[in-house]
């Protein structure tokens, strides 16, 4: 992981070009003693062949976190706030749903409860939002948001 700064620092000091593509060139080089890569576009469209590539492992393991939390325990667990700025890539590229400071826990054996509405606007359900009733459908609401906002990001 390397910070935003010392990013910026390493594109304007790129050194050693080890591909050039039709839409691109990758750059490698060293910072702080840790070897780095850099992928500089030439097209705007080729990037969102990336983004939509890694966007696809990011698709498969949200709903296994989320359904993970929904079945694996006696009491559903439901997140309430599934969006993109909790959601981190691990050193793997594996998608990691983070922020359990919204979830609840229903009581054993329910499959909803009342609740007053917490989460992020825009990404919560309407039927919770409406009538404070919370169930695990609320998070697949939200994942659902989620992925239109991973796939058609607001700058397009």
């Amino acid at each position: 992981m390397f910070s935003s700064d010392q990013i910026s620092k390493a594109h304007f000091h790129l050194n050693c070009s080890i591909d050039q593509g039709t839409y691109f060139t990758w750059y490698t080089g060293v910072i702080e003693g840790r070897p780095y890569s850099i992928k500089i576009y030439t097209e705007y469209e080729e990037p969102y062949n990336d983004i939509a590539f890694l966007s696809a492992r990011i698709a498969k393991e949200i709903p296994i976190a989320v359904a993970y939390l929904h079945t694996a325990f006696p009491r559903i667990i439901i997140h309430r706030d599934i969006k993109a700025t909790n959601v981190f890539l691990d050193k793997n590229g594996t998608a990691k749903l983070s922020d359990l400071s919204s979830a609840i826990t229903l009581p054993e054996g329910k499959s909803w409860i009342e609740e007053p509405v917490v989460g992020t606007f825009g990404y919560t359900d309407p039927a919770y939002f409406s009538t404070g009733i919370l169930r695990a459908y609320s998070d697949v609401f939200s994942y659902g948001i989620f992925m239109y906002e991973i796939h058609f990001p607001a700058s397009c």
